[in-house]
Parts: structure tokens; C-alpha cells; sequence
């Protein structure tokens, strides 16, 4: 998955390792990959179950007015693809 992403374990580009800019990381084929990368980790760790994307708020954080915390109360879509979605935020994969 780290080879799809582009970000190889002990490979980086140069010795100050992977660049965080906008031009590395908002591109559409990067954003693609790492929203596909996301739903397959999503239903890798739900495991079937439902599990409450809710949780993962006390993992990242957000600020008051950040939208992710209105989408992952948003029980209209499955738990699953919200989880995806915060995995996929840039709150969750700055961290």
C-alpha cells in the first residue's frame, strides 16, 4: 500500500524525506489513490461490523468548526464510509 501511495518504506526522495507541500500531496492521482487506499483500510478494519466513526475524533484533532465532525455524525451514511473519510481527512493524515 506504501508502494501505491508513493511514500516506500526507507526510500524517500532525499535525505529530508518526504515533502509535505501541496504539489506532493493535492494532486489528482495522489488524491485518488489515498481515497482508494482509505476505503480499503476502512473495510479492512470494520471487519464486517459497524464500527462508530464518531470514535475517531478523540484520536485526530479538530478544531470547533472543522466540517469532518459533522460528517462523521452523519448517520445517512454508513459507518464504514465515514470512517473512510476521516481516514482519508487531512486532520487524520496530518497526524
Amino acid at each position: 500500500m506504501l508502494r501505491t501511495l508513493r511514500h516506500q518504506v526507507w526510500a524517500p526522495p532525499a535525505p529530508t524525506g518526504y515533502k509535505d507541500g501541496v504539489a506532493e500531496w493535492a494532486d489528482p492521482d495522489s488524491l485518488m489513490k489515498r481515497a482508494e487506499a482509505s476505503r480499503s483500510l476502512a473495510s479492512e478494519l470494520s471487519n464486517g461490523e459497524q464500527p462508530d466513526p464518531r470514535d475517531m475524533i478523540q484520536v485526530i484533532a479538530l478544531g470547533a468548526n472543522d466540517p469532518l465532525r459533522d460528517m462523521l455524525a452523519d448517520d445517512s451514511l454508513e459507518s464504514v464510509e465515514r470512517l473512510a473519510l476521516c481516514l482519508a481527512s487531512p486532520a487524520f493524515q496530518w497526524r
